[in-house]
């Protein structure tokens, strides 16, 4: 995906009029960092053990204070293919299966599972829909796309795509906005 920083119009600047040895202030400032990370790593440790112990007088299990959010909005399929043979339209749903690790590689069904509602009489739908799963951070592994065409009496795929999640989870609050190629389509 695309990060763009925007352009900066007026950059702050700072002006030193006399001489300044930055090079020791850089370093007191270093030391200071260092002895702050190892205060805060020493306060993560102890965090962790008192979690450890509350889970075992409570008898629970410790990864559930680890739950996580994770939001998927599907926004919009563009030049989705066409399946009708007298239209050049479809009725496109998507459908999003969130798989552990343990699932995806068993090829099982997912624990988490949404879908869109379907679009009418357009191969360019807009659903802007957001889903929020909850679970911990083994649940979130993959995300299953399906695309398809709602049909009168059995839906027709029209696409798909695998979306591995683990480089995502390794930075909560960021967001990902791309667009997804389909697989499987006459198209790809």
């Amino acid at each position: 995906s695309d990060f763009r920083i925007p352009k900066q119009l007026d950059s702050s600047m700072l002006k030193l009029k006399n001489p300044v040895n930055l090079a020791r202030i850089f370093r007191d400032e270093n030391l200071i960092v260092q002895q702050r990370i190892k205060y805060l790593d020493n306060k993560i440790d102890g965090l962790e053990r008192e979690i450890s112990e509350l889970a075992q007088q409570e008898d629970i299990n410790p990864n559930a204070a680890l739950r996580q959010k994770l939001i998927i909005e599907v926004v919009e399929a563009r030049n989705l293919a066409q399946t009708g043979v007298f239209s050049g339209e479809a009725d496109p749903y998507v459908e999003l299966a969130l798989h552990s690790k343990e699932s995806f590689k068993r090829q099982q069904k997912a624990k988490h599972f949404a879908k869109t509602s379907v679009m009418k009489n357009t191969r360019n739908p807009v659903w802007n829909k957001e889903y929020v799963f909850e679970g911990n951070a083994s649940d979130f592994y993959a995300l299953g796309l399906d695309v398809k065409d709602k049909g009168v009496l059995s839906d027709t795929f029209m696409g798909g795509a695998t979306i591995k999640l683990t480089g995502l989870l390794q930075h909560p609050g960021k967001t990902m906005d791309q667009w997804i190629k389909l697989k499987g389509t006459r198209h790809t």
